[in-house]
């Protein structure tokens, strides 16, 4: 199979798991915000955050530096079992300790409004979700596994949770439904990666903390991009009350949902142009994909008042001027993220990808500060913010990697 191919059907595995994780979860707001009180769809917002963040926690990077090692040890199954067990070891370990802490400091604020045990067991999702090796696929270029499972899993907790709200409108069982399907989703990627000839292989302690050290840098970027994506709907929750979290999140799904498309592009390209450094085809791909990403903002500027009328209900349509701020931030963010991983990769200079996330962040809690400062902390205002954070994130990208190719030019 040519590289090209290969990053053909690893990016449209990619799609469809994006599709299913997160649009299908999606139609399920619709649902929601017309089924359940506005504040109660605050609250499911801010749970779904709260997983995000736990995510990105309990993954610790190993989605970069776990996939890169993968791709590196693909053919030796003795050494991709080991790999695993160090890996799976440390994020369930991760995973168990933010669930524990998190639902203490949930009951101690009392942020959930008397719904502790809903966003108790939607955290525990975390958990499961730890245990799914879609790092190990994504390296070994498999990623029409990931798809499968995914597609299963997410079909389940939508389908089981549609019946719930209707039926009973019951917010403990919707999150119920989707710890179990992610659990069922867990169990058949073993299946998938036992008949890869891939199973665990026990090594030490010093072997788990040996990747966890390595995958620092990784989590440091991944952490700070939660930081002004993920982050705040968190503290839109805890600072500003479930309906200013209605109104952000309503329009940063949306937002999230174009994301869809370019993120699977992203993830397939990263080992791709680690191991090609195709620079002109990657050229190529972002001046394309920029052009379809600004022409789809502008189709979401002409009906966005519809839409959000359409998805959520009459009272969403004054989250129209934060979804206007969330796709200018769409057309800025897409062409970082295609600069980020993929093109600094490519030229050897992953420490900026991961420098340029953190400095965004730093830049990101000064304007949120400020905003508490002065009593503004509301969901449009956090909508500026995160374009500001994502617009200097794409400066510091475009410059160095320019910078970088000027250097390579003339060596």
């Amino acid at each position: 199979m040519t590289d090209k191919r290969t990053l053909t059907l690893n990016t449209a595995a990619l799609v469809t798991m994006q599709v299913t994780n997160v649009l299908l979860p999606l139609l399920l707001i619709p649902l929601l915000a017309r089924e359940l009180p506005k504040a109660e769809v605050g609250l499911y917002f801010f749970a779904t955050g709260l997983v995000a963040a736990g995510h990105i926690i309990a993954e610790f990077g190993f989605m970069l530096s776990g996939v890169k090692a993968a791709a590196v040890l693909r053919q030796d199954r003795a050494s991709l079992g080991r790999l695993w067990f160090s890996i799976a070891t440390g994020k369930l370990v991760l995973a168990c300790s933010y669930v524990g802490a998190t639902i203490a400091l949930v009951a101690v604020t009392d942020s959930a409004g008397g719904q502790l045990p809903f966003v108790s067991t939607y955290l525990l999702s975390v958990v499961a979700q730890s245990l799914l090796p879609t790092w190990l696929f994504h390296g070994l270029e498999r990623m029409g596994s990931v798809a499968a499972y995914t597609l299963a899993s997410r079909l389940v907790f939508v389908g089981v949770a549609v019946l719930v709200v209707t039926s009973t409108g019951s917010l403990f069982l919707v999150g119920l439904a989707n710890l179990v399907s992610l659990i069922l989703g867990a169990v058949v990627a073993h299946l998938i990666m036992r008949r890869e000839g891939v199973w665990y292989h026990r090594t030490s302690i010093s072997e788990v903390l040996r990747h966890m050290r390595t995958s620092v840098p990784y989590f440091a970027s991944r952490a700070a991009v939660m930081g002004y994506t993920t982050g705040p709907t968190i503290y839109l929750g805890f600072l500003a009350g479930a309906p200013q979290v209605a109104k952000f999140a309503s329009a940063e799904q949306l937002y999230r949902g174009g994301q869809v498309l370019v993120n699977p592009l992203v993830q397939a390209l990263y080992p791709y142009m680690l191991r090609t450094r195709d620079l002109r085809l990657l050229r190529r791909i972002i001046v394309s994909v920029s052009a379809l990403t600004l022409v789809g903002a502008l189709a979401v500027w002409l009906v966005g008042p519809v839409l959000l009328e359409l998805v959520y209900g009459p009272e969403y349509r004054s989250s129209f001027s934060v979804l206007m701020v969330f796709m200018v931030t769409f057309v800025v963010a897409t062409p970082s993220m295609l600069i980020g991983y993929p093109g600094l990769g490519a030229v050897d200079k992953l420490s900026i990808a991961n420098g340029s996330a953190v400095f965004g962040l730093a830049v990101h809690v000064v304007a949120i500060l400020g905003l508490w400062v002065a009593d503004s902390l509301t969901a449009l205002h956090v909508a500026f913010a995160v374009l500001i954070t994502e617009l200097v994130v794409l400066v510091i990208r475009l410059w160095c990697l320019m910078t970088r190719l000027r250097e390579l030019s003339n060596a």
